[in-house]
């Protein structure tokens, strides 16, 4: 069967993620949860829309033991278990721990397993031997202010991103937020000055090691950016963010634009590509549909036309209008980071749409989006399984040859990646190997 050759041939493919949370390792160790480490997360989300309590999930995972918590989260568990992200824990759990019954036997085997597993080396073991990643990208989320980089991470496996939301959130956090950063990176408080300087800082620092730029405004503002006079801009966080007026929602977007515009500005200066959240949002109950719509990014395309823009999570639900954009404008790549757990299915049709309207080197097939190693295990898994499944139905459907399909698995998968982003942190690999 065409199919089996095809998955065979994804699972033989050393992945390259494009995208991951992934707390670090020692980090890890040091919470050393147990099974809702699955469970925490998109899962728990989809459980939420399930009907459960998400304010009495929060309370109750750490200190509940592990089949009196099951007992109270199954009936939702059952309602959501063809959903896509419970299939990625359900995969996670048997390729990780071989823990396939889902009662509360089969919880006590995994949480025991799980917290067995918290040792150094976890994360490589998991990441590189059970489901076969060359290593991933992490946009860090800790800290306060978020860092723009993080430090201390497996060199073997994981690459960094350099994370830029910190400064386009800052207007809308107040003038706490600005100085945080200013003092982050030891440049003047209370002035507009030492806000421009701390994002130089930043990427004076971090740029030569990072392997793109990271933002995700698209979680607290639309991303309708729009340059700004500098002046102006100035004038509105000396005068009024420090000078303890109130902003009002115009003058927090044009702060916010500029910080956008320079920051990307600095990442064309420094060859980054940049990395950007559109479509769906994590979490339940507060999207803005609208607000997360990549097409109010086309003036952005057309303003930085030498800077690669990769948009991530194929925009969903506007799939349509990122096929359109990949193939309208040159700098413009699609992320299949996180779609294959938000909607397999959609995720699928547009892979299938992708390669008939978009030069497949364009399309990045495969990223976790997680925060812990397991879980990455079940996006990635069904990534390869939607892969091998959109190609199958184009030979199938005699759009592709079988050898278009063949040549295709390790594009999407990872040479795509290769090209666009290359290497920067990780001293060994398994690329050399690979390649041999």
């Amino acid at each position: 069967m065409l199919y089996e050759e095809l998955l065979a041939q994804a699972k033989a493919v050393p992945v390259i993620e494009s995208h991951e949370h992934q707390v670090r390792e020692d980090e890890r160790i040091k919470q050393a949860p147990g099974w809702p480490l699955l469970i925490d997360g998109y899962a728990r989300s989809m459980l939420v829309s399930a009907g459960m309590d998400e304010q009495w999930w929060n309370k109750a995972w750490p200190k509940e033991k592990p089949a009196v918590l099951w007992r109270k989260v199954e009936k939702f568990f059952r309602r959501s278990e063809c959903s896509s992200y419970i299939k990625a824990v359900k995969i996670a759990a048997e390729k990780v721990y071989g823990v396939t019954h889902w009662d509360e036997d089969g919880i006590r085997e995994l949480d025991k397993l799980v917290r067995k597993s918290h040792k150094p080396g976890v994360n490589r073991r998991i990441f590189r031997d059970i489901a076969n990643v060359d290593h991933y990208h992490v946009n860090a989320l800790e800290g306060g202010p978020r860092v723009a980089m993080r430090e201390g991470d497996d060199n073997e496996i994981v690459e960094c991103d350099l994370s830029t939301v910190q400064f386009t959130e800052a207007p809308y956090s107040g003038a706490e937020k600005i100085n945080a950063i200013a003092e982050a990176y030891g440049t003047e408080k209370g002035s507009f000055a030492g806000f421009r300087k701390a994002i130089d800082k930043a990427f004076e620092k971090h740029a030569r090691r990072a392997i793109a730029v990271k933002n995700q405004s698209a979680y607290f503002r639309k991303l309708d950016w729009a340059p700004q006079d500098e002046k102006y801009v100035s004038q509105v966080v000396n005068g009024k963010v420090f000078g303890g007026g109130s902003l009002t929602d115009a003058e927090k977007k044009a702060v916010s634009d500029w910080a956008f515009i320079y920051s990307t500005a600095k990442a064309d200066d420094c060859c980054l590509p940049v990395k950007l959240h559109t479509g769906y949002l994590a979490g339940t109950g507060y999207m803005t549909t609208e607000q997360v719509n990549p097409c109010s990014l086309e003036p952005m395309f057309r303003l930085f036309k030498n800077v690669k823009f990769d948009l991530f999570h194929i925009g969903y639900p506007f799939v349509d209008e990122v096929v359109s954009l990949a193939k309208h404008y040159q700098n413009v790549y699609v992320d299949m980071c996180w779609a294959w757990a938000i909607d397999w299915e959609a995720s699928k049709r547009f892979l299938k749409q992708a390669i008939t309207a978009v030069p497949h080197s364009k399309i990045f097939a495969v990223g976790g989006d997680t925060f812990y190693a397991e879980n990455a295990v079940g996006h990635v898994e069904l990534a390869r399984r939607g892969v091998a499944t959109a190609l199958t139905e184009l030979v199938e459907e005699r759009y592709l040859s079988k050898s278009e399909a063949v040549t295709l698995v390790k594009r999407l998968l990872r040479e795509n990646q290769l090209e666009v982003f290359g290497r920067k942190n990780t001293k060994k690999n398994m690329m050399a190997k690979w390649a041999g």
